[in-house]
């Protein structure tokens, strides 16, 4: 799961319950785990391509076959 960052004080209050809920998402598998993409809005594709990019590579790694 990749999660944006903060981008300001006022939304921390909420994005601490978004970020448990992308915990348990996370937490369905055995091999999930929740990325930050630290000054990310929304779009975190378009902010932060390089963060989905390794997210997409580091799984494409683990499963690819050999």
């Amino acid at each position: 799961v990749v999660s944006r960052g903060p981008t300001d004080a006022a939304q921390k209050q909420f994005l601490a319950v978004w970020y448990t809920l992308q915990d348990g998402l996370a937490n369905r598998s055995t091999h999930g785990r929740r990325i930050v993409a630290e000054g990310a809005g929304h779009d975190i594709h378009l902010d932060r391509p390089g963060v989905v990019i390794a997210a997409i590579r580091e799984v494409w790694d683990q499963y690819r076959p050999q």
